[in-house]
């Protein structure tokens, strides 16, 4: 068991302990938090703990989805702050500068591409109802192109990119097709060889 310093470290493990007993659960162990080359807002202490908070909201996620709202009332869910504790640490017993630890642009982008949007697809197919498929892909036309190592193959080809919907169609490209070699069933390669000419 560890032994925390600060008190708000102690009341978490206290209410873990208790939960541990009640529901048997089983902890992850220490290894498994990665903190290395990690920046410190994306510790997992600080994701984890924004997690707590978006959980704990009165309306969930689910429900929200549910309605089909617009980008910036997901936002508005997503606008959350960790436990104050949290302004002036980024690991337990360790102080550091105030700063605030809400949720930036680029995580919540990255949520909606690849938690909300997938779910989405999801609930299509279980419920047979295209309108999510629509809701989804209007989401990321709304979202800016994924920036990686992937799409910027397609920008040295002087593929350009208007949003996270095509960002995430290249992506789907380069995974069933560039990495396999099979430029001659691609219609962007295709393209550009005729264009080559």
């Amino acid at each position: 068991m560890n032994c925390f310093e600060d008190k708000y470290p102690k009341q978490l493990q206290n209410e873990f302990e208790f939960l541990r007993h009640k529901h048997q659960l089983l902890p992850i162990k220490k290894e498994s938090w990665k903190f290395s080359k990690t920046r410190p807002i994306n510790f997992p202490t600080i994701r984890i703990s924004q997690l707590a908070n978006s959980i704990a909201k009165q309306k969930s996620l689910y429900h929200l989805i549910e309605e089909k709202p617009d980008l910036k009332t997901i936002k508005l869910f997503f606008d959350i702050e960790p436990n104050d504790y949290w302004k002036t640490h980024f690991k337990f017993d360790v102080l550091s500068e105030e700063s605030s630890k809400s949720l930036g642009e680029t995580a919540f982008h990255s949520i909606v591409i690849n938690t909300i949007v997938p779910y989405l697809f999801f609930m299509s197919k279980h419920n047979l109802q295209s309108d999510y498929v629509e809701y989804a892909l209007d989401l990321l036309s709304q979202l800016p192109p994924e920036i990686n190592t992937k799409t910027k193959e397609f920008l040295k080809l002087g593929v350009k990119t208007e949003n996270a919907l095509e960002s995430q169609a290249q992506i789907q490209l380069f995974d069933t097709l560039c990495t396999k070699k099979l430029c001659l069933q691609c219609n962007v390669a295709e393209f550009l060889l005729k264009n080559s000419r």
